[in-house]
């Protein structure tokens, strides 16, 4: 390993941990106690909490994504596993150990906005740095598995929906239900405002000496098209090839996560794309 790679590590460890804190901070804070609910698993271990006090929201999340992790390393396998269970066990114990900050508890539009912008911030952070925080977006992975036509979106979605109505069923509160909704509504949002900005399409070009790996895993792993174009380095003479493509708001972390796997020094540029006329994107009128 070299020493950019190791670099690129404890960037993702210090960044992550960040992430972690500010998330720990939002939900015992805001959520917890007012009552709302995040989605997926950790909305389960808050319910959880609600019933059975002594046993600790970040404990009882950890135990819950053992056996996803688990699977998940025999199905998928990789870094991405590696890094993802990391950074959930960092939150599960972030969950517990942060728990000394006053509680807030006002207007419960205040405390959606709040936990909701906390969440989706750090949530926008950890996405980035390419790893998750296990429960849903592992489960989502599996289930894909098995039936690749369904969106992750829509199942993440649907867990969400779920635990938000055990919440209501067990609380009988409507109100917070429809609160808890605009915290994840507002979370969603302010994640995909972060990694993928205010356009849903971006042109990216990358200089790199790999294009030709690049290349291949763009148009087999994403099957998107590209352009090859000849490019010399101004101060060092060096003579590359620039990669361009556009994608989708949504395939920019797989395509940035690409890009730092395969070469850790190639140099990429991430534009707004207006409007994408052509196939895959828009028809011609």
């Amino acid at each position: 390993m070299n020493k950019s790679s190791i670099k690129e590590y404890v960037w993702d460890f210090i960044i992550c941990f960040a992430a972690c804190v500010i998330f720990s901070i939002g939900v015992n804070v805001f959520v917890i106690p007012n009552d709302l609910v995040q989605g997926g698993l950790m909305g389960i271990a808050i319910i959880i909490n609600k019933i059975f006090p002594f046993l600790k929201t970040g404990v009882v999340t950890f135990i819950m994504n053992i056996p996803l992790f688990v699977l998940s390393w025999k199905k998928i396998g990789g870094s991405f596993i590696i890094k993802s269970f990391v950074v959930t066990t960092m939150l599960s114990i972030c969950l517990d150990l942060f728990n000394f900050f006053p509680a807030y508890k006002g207007d419960s539009i205040i405390v959606s906005l709040s936990g909701g912008v906390l969440s989706g911030i750090s949530l926008a952070l950890i996405f980035i740095r390419g790893a998750t925080t296990g429960g849903t977006d592992i489960f989502a992975k599996l289930i894909r598995i098995r039936f690749p036509n369904i969106t992750l979106g829509k199942i993440i979605l649907f867990f969400d929906f779920l635990v938000i109505s055990i919440s209501a069923i067990i609380s009988k509160n409507i109100e917070t239900a429809l609160y808890s909704l605009i915290l994840i509504f507002v979370s969603t949002y302010c994640i995909d405002y972060f990694i993928y900005g205010a356009s849903h399409s971006k042109a990216l070009m990358i200089v790199t000496s790999k294009y030709d790996e690049i290349s291949s895993q763009i148009t087999n792993e994403m099957n998107r098209g590209l352009t090859l174009v000849p490019v010399e380095g101004g101060y060092t003479g060096e003579k590359k090839k620039m990669i361009v493509c556009a994608v989708r708001g949504n395939e920019v972390v797989k395509l940035s996560q690409i890009i730092r796997k395969t070469d850790t020094n190639a140099f990429t540029i991430i534009s707004d794309a207006g409007e994408i006329i052509g196939l895959g994107f828009k028809k011609r009128d």
